[in-house]
C-alpha cells in the first residue's frame, strides 16, 4: 500500500488534510483535553491577515516607494550618478530583505500544524519579486525569507510536531512550485525548530 501511494501525484494535495488525519486518529476524549482540533482557512487568515500580513504589507509599501523613486531616478542619471543611485536601490531592497528574513511565525497552541502552512505562504508573497530574485545576493536571501525556517512551532506531542513540520514542508514545496522558483537543495525535508 505504501508503495501505491507513493507511486501517486502528491503534488495538489492540501497540506491541511494530514492535520485533520491526525486529529481524527486521536481518542476523541484525548483530543479535546490536548486542544487539539481542526482550524479552518478562514480562522487561521482571521489572525495571520492583521498580525502578520498587514504590517509586513505596509512595511514593504513604504521600502517599495523608496526603491521606486530611487528607480526612476537612476532611469534618468548618467555616468557615476546611475550607478551610485543603481547600488543604493540594491542596498535598500537587501536591507528590506534582511529585514524580512529575520521575520518568525509563531504558533503557540500548535495542534497538527494548519497554522503555519496558511500563515506562511502568505508571508513569502509579500516577499515575491521575480526581478529582484535574479541578484545573487537578494536570491539568496529570498530563500532564507521564503524557508520553513522561518516558522517556530511549540507543542508537547512529537507525533503532531513531525506532522507539523511535514505539512509546512509540503505547503512550501507546493508554493515554490506554483510561483516557478525551482526546488530547494537536498535534503529537502528537514527539522524545523
Amino acid at each position: 500500500m505504501l508503495n501505491a501511494a507513493a507511486a501517486l501525484d502528491w503534488s495538489q494535495v492540501e497540506p491541511a488534510i494530514f492535520g485533520t488525519l491526525f486529529e481524527r486518529s486521536l481518542d476523541p476524549d484525548k483530543r479535546a483535553q490536548l486542544g487539539q482540533h481542526y482550524t479552518s482557512s478562514e480562522d487561521i487568515l482571521l489572525v495571520v491577515e492583521p498580525v502578520v500580513i498587514e504590517p509586513l504589507q505596509r512595511r514593504w509599501a513604504y521600502v517599495k516607494a523608496g526603491a521606486t523613486a530611487l528607480a526612476e531616478a537612476a532611469e534618468v542619471a548618467k555616468g557615476r550618478v546611475h550607478a551610485k543611485l543603481r547600488n543604493e536601490l540594491q542596498e535598500k531592497v537587501v536591507e528590506w530583505m534582511e529585514e524580512l528574513s529575520a521575520v518568525r511565525i509563531l504558533d503557540p497552541a500548535c495542534g497538527s500544524g494548519n497554522f503555519l502552512p496558511g500563515a506562511a505562504p502568505n508571508a513569502r508573497s509579500v516577499a515575491r519579486s521575480p526581478r529582484l530574485r535574479r541578484r545573487p545576493r537578494i536570491a539568496d536571501l529570498h530563500r532564507k525569507t521564503s524557508s520553513p525556517a522561518a516558522t517556530l512551532w511549540a507543542g508537547n506531542n512529537i507525533y503532531a510536531q513531525e506532522l507539523a513540520s511535514v505539512v509546512v514542508w509540503i505547503g512550501y514545496l507546493q508554493w515554490l512550485n506554483e510561483h516557478g522558483i525551482g526546488w530547494p537543495v537536498e535534503p529537502i525535508l528537514r527539522e524545523l525548530d
